[in-house]
């Protein structure tokens, strides 16, 4: 099990697709350091995978164009690993 917080990130990575961690912060209304802890619980909980790029802003060369659509995303980007947070008792 993850936290709320982590569990509000996976909603919004899986609603909009690509996110930046600055727009996640600020559309949950908390730190970008608290967003690193909370996708860090994701990836260990096996929730999503980190994927290293290096962007050169060749975007119709990238396989994350489709979804990204931004210039020089960072050097590290995630992907969903799995569908679900799996069941919660109370909670179907």
């Amino acid at each position: 099990m993850v936290s709320r917080l982590a569990q509000k990130v996976l909603e919004s990575i899986r609603r909009r697709g690509f996110v930046s961690r600055e727009l996640l912060a600020k559309e949950l209304g908390v730190s970008v350091v608290r967003i690193d802890a909370a996708l860090e619980e994701l990836r260990i909980a096996g929730h999503i995978s980190y994927m290293s790029l290096k962007c050169d802003g060749g975007c119709g060369k990238c396989p994350l164009q489709p979804v990204c659509g931004s210039p020089s995303p960072g050097t590290h980007t995630f992907i969903v690993v799995k569908k679900g947070l799996g069941s919660r008792p109370g909670r179907h």
